[in-house]
């Protein structure tokens, strides 16, 4: 059974009414033939698509899950076994809220700085682009639903730890939970060098529903010029040494010059 709503998200269910007796598979195939679903697994490869989410349905995941329409309309959905081993399930346009969605990610990714939001469960609700260029050879493995002991792990596997004071001795789990404990207390700025030295300043702070935002600001090139700042500066204060050096032996020998000249005056 279903209602008014449910056949206005797919129109083409109003054609093969009614719908009592037809299994969802079937259902399934007649939506395909028609180009009612505009998921891009749905568009490149129908088979896996209809495999997949066939095997939601069977067994509905945790988390709803999300389907285009060909008229750009974005359905959530979310699907619980019964007692008695059926399916029910709600259908929700959510359209707006992703167009919203966009627009937020649009002005996040304007930032130019990376860029992450954690839910109260600690695992990630949206981030920019810059955000996965911090995390560097492991940024593919950066998604939605990631929690940051995630990341944190695969950097220490991946070998990419690059913090001043780690080497064979440390403890591979002591790390993460610094790590994790540090991004948990979202206090303050912490500097981090990730690999291709590479500097960042990481700003964590909590929100008002229990999340943490970060910010991580890229200072490479500041920590460069720094660097070569400092350099100049030893090279400055080296060459001002050598001039007093200079100046005294230069000095010293007028001095004797002068003492010469005394000697032999008429």
């Amino acid at each position: 059974m279903c209602n008014k709503q449910f056949v206005d998200i797919y129109p083409f269910l109003s054609e093969i009414m009614p719908l009592e007796g037809r299994t969802f598979e079937e259902i399934l195939r007649i939506g395909l033939a028609r180009d009612a679903y505009d998921d891009r697994l749905a568009l490149e490869d129908s088979e896996a698509w209809f495999k997949q989410r066939l095997e939601d349905h069977r067994n509905p995941p945790p988390e709803p899950l999300e389907q285009l329409t060909p008229g750009g309309h974005w359905i959530r959905i979310s699907e619980q076994r019964t007692d008695d081993g059926g399916t029910a399930g709600i259908y929700s346009d959510v359209t707006a809220l992703k167009q919203a969605e966009t627009r937020l990610l649009d002005a996040v990714d304007s930032i130019g700085e990376g860029f992450a939001l954690f839910d109260e469960d600690d695992r990630l609700v949206l981030f920019n682009q810059p955000y996965l260029e911090y995390w560097g050879e492991i940024a593919e493995e950066i998604r939605v639903g990631t929690s940051f002991r995630e990341p944190c792990a695969l950097t220490w596997d991946a070998g990419l730890v690059c913090d001043p004071g780690v080497d064979a001795r440390t403890d591979r789990e002591d790390w993460i939970e610094q790590r994790v404990r540090r991004h948990l207390a979202a206090s303050g700025v912490i500097e981090r060098t990730m690999p291709g030295n590479r500097h960042f300043h990481i700003t964590e702070r909590r929100t008002k529903d229990g999340g943490i935002a970060t910010i991580a600001s890229d200072v490479t090139e500041i920590k460069r010029a720094q660097e070569i700042m400092r350099d100049n500066e030893t090279i400055l204060r080296q060459n001002i040494d050598d001039l007093e050096t200079t100046r005294a032996l230069l000095q010293e020998k007028s001095d004797r010059l002068a003492e010469l000249a005394g000697k032999y005056a008429l």
